[in-house]
């Protein structure tokens, strides 16, 4: 903790920098979390032993069904990108099953697939995504105005061939990437930064540092 800041797990940051709760959240939801980063020691959470025993493989099918593909891509993606930025609670994804359908997930899991595999024009070797989430990445770190950011994308659109996907609009853009979010679970934090309210406390009213 530095002030109101907290360390910032994302796979660029990885626990160096700070920022504050919202700032961090962007960043998760945009870049992900660093890689075996399961037990949260930098946010004070104590070392279980259990993180740090080597995973179970399973035993994959030959023809994987398409329900646990889905399944395991939800999985992931649910314990790595915080939504919520507009809070100073953090956010992180449920362990429990979820419905895609009864949540209308379904279009935008499918939305981010295809932007995943839609190259930036035909016989580009870029995707659609990859280019935004890159794009929304220099946008965060370079501290860019959303109407600069539309000029320069407004301006790739001139030059890049006509059958490019790369949207002229800051609105679809951000839209594209949000589509990114999935169920999650709210967990409080100390305004401060100092300590989450998870686990064995859960049921603290005040913070144990402040």
């Amino acid at each position: 903790m530095d002030g109101d800041r907290i360390r910032c797990p994302c796979r660029k940051c990885k626990n160096t920098k700070f920022g504050t709760p919202d700032e961090v959240s962007y960043h998760l939801c945009v870049r992900g979390f660093m890689a075996e980063y399961y037990n949260w020691t930098s946010h004070d959470e104590d070392i279980v032993q259990d993180y740090f025993e080597a995973p179970s493989v399973p035993q994959m099918s030959e023809e994987p069904t398409p329900d646990g593909y889905i399944q395991g891509v939800h999985d992931d993606d649910t314990r790595s990108c915080p939504v919520d930025a507009g809070t100073s609670s953090y956010v992180y994804g449920g362990g429990g099953p979820y419905n895609y359908d009864e949540l209308g997930l379904a279009d935008r899991f499918f939305n981010v697939v295809y932007a995943t595999d839609q190259s930036l024009w035909e016989g580009c070797n870029q995707s659609q995504l990859g280019v935004v989430a890159e794009l929304m990445d220099i946008k965060e770190d370079s501290h860019i105005f959303e109407r600069i950011y539309e000029r320069i994308s407004q301006w790739a659109n001139r030059i890049l061939p006509s059958d490019h996907t790369l949207s002229g609009n800051y609105y679809n853009t951000k839209k594209l990437v949000k589509d990114l979010d999935l169920p999650i679970e709210k967990i409080h934090a100390c305004k401060n930064g100092c300590m989450l309210y998870w686990k064995d406390n859960v049921v603290l009213e005040y913070c144990k540092f402040c």
